[in-house]
């Protein structure tokens, strides 16, 4: 009878423990978790409603990973996922944008149901316990120097969130075991610009968003930007931040059209159209948030209390322009403690695509964050911790 071990009760870990003992009972599967409890950033995916996965999630959505991911997720596919909780006893429900939740809209229903089905097929789970060690030894692999088991899963994630006991310790361990690491950088997180005024703290407005990077058009999309007064989130700014993350360069800008619904001369014509004693803070304040308005205002120096029928063509012109193409530097992507995901981590070459073990070593695995595969935010990042999982397990069932 086959020993494995897990570590790290995330989502990748404890879906890989339960379709281990699914696959084959026989097997015995052991989880450590360094937390006092599995499934912890679980918990606070989707704002606590755990968004499980996209219905729409396709092998190209995975950034560079695309060919590595292909047979995994042309396997374990959306639906299958959600046909796998099903089996399990959770309900799931699409919502907007092919978003899948489960029909509680909580992730505590998701992480009970792994915790009680693994709880249920006779995995041993241990929290509170790290692996500070791994060593390979006569087709055996030793934990902490005093555990024997036949075969290892890395499932301890990137380095995103690390309250949530996530700070790199995965790429330490495959370190020591001859694994090479791409850079990990933070992804799916906010961004720092330069001279943000706290004004704008709070400030939510629909853009148009686009990143340039050395001047190149790197990525646009259309959705809420959050304004702070560090700089700039929401959806569409997370799903960009990875590249910010990644590049090496110091001139970074985001362009917002902060109007995408209305031309540059819808504008121009509405605001040469206005006639009375109107502010200027009045008069922008009627198309956008105030507190926007009289940011972009500053731009095109413009005074807030300035009559708005005194106000020159030409500066006209220009707030109509600064309004479609607000230009802002960009410093950095924040930290980890702020990232929800980790792009970057253990090279894809040196995994088996279809299996998620290691070319190196055979019994080790790897599968979830820690690995160099990333995607948007909508499900996209659970999906790919289920299927490489699910995955794993198929492989361990089969050959241990």
């Amino acid at each position: 009878m086959s020993d494995i071990a897990i570590i790290g009760g995330g989502a990748s870990g404890m879906m890989c423990a339960a379709a281990i003992k699914l696959n084959n009972s026989k097997i015995n599967v052991t989880v450590f978790e360094r937390a006092s409890k599995v499934l912890k950033k679980v918990l606070v995916t989707g704002n606590g409603r755990c968004n499980i996965t996209n219905i729409y999630a396709r092998p190209s959505d995975y950034f560079e990973a695309e060919d590595f991911v292909k047979p995994t997720l042309t396997e374990f596919t959306p639906q299958s996922n959600i046909d796998f909780f099903k089996s399990m006893g959770l309900l799931c429900v699409e919502e907007n944008e092919g978003r899948v939740y489960p029909s509680s809209r909580c992730a505590q229903s998701v992480a009970e149901i792994l915790s009680n089905t693994a709880e249920y097929l006779g995995v041993k789970v241990f929290n509170d316990t790290e692996v500070n060690a791994i060593k390979s030894r006569e087709n055996k692999y030793i934990l902490n120097g005093n555990q024997s088991f036949d075969a290892v899963v890395i499932a301890c994630g990137g380095k995103a969130a690390p309250r949530l006991c996530t700070d790199g310790k995965s790429f330490e361990l495959l370190k020591s075991l001859g694994h090479n690491i791409a850079e990990p950088t933070p992804a799916l997180v906010s961004l720092n610009a330069k001279n943000f005024p706290h004004s704008l703290k709070g400030v939510r407005a629909v853009c148009d968003v686009a990143l340039l990077i050395d001047g190149k058009r790197v990525y646009s999309e259309i959705g809420e930007v959050q304004f702070n007064d560090y700089g700039l989130s929401g959806i569409p700014i997370m799903q960009l931040s990875r590249f910010v993350s990644k590049s090496r360069s110091s001139n970074i800008r985001i362009l917002l059209d902060c109007l995408p619904d209305f031309s540059e001369r819808e504008i121009k014509d509405l605001f040469f159209s206005i006639k009375g004693d109107s502010t200027a803070e009045r008069a922008v304040s009627a198309i956008l948030p105030r507190q926007l308005g009289n940011y972009i205002m500053t731009f095109c120096e413009i005074k807030k209390d300035t009559p708005f029928s005194g106000i020159k063509k030409e500066k006209t012109a220009l707030l109509a322009k600064t309004i479609k193409c607000l230009n802002i530097e960009i410093t950095s992507a924040r930290d980890f403690e702020f990232a929800q995901v980790t792009a970057g981590g253990a090279e894809r070459a040196e995994f088996n695509e279809n299996t998620m073990e290691s070319k190196l070593h055979k019994g080790l695995f790897a599968v979830g964050e820690v690995l160099d595969v990333d995607g948007p935010c909508g499900g996209y990042n659970l999906q790919w911790a289920w299927s490489s999982a699910r995955a794993a397990a198929k492989a361990i069932a089969k050959e241990f």
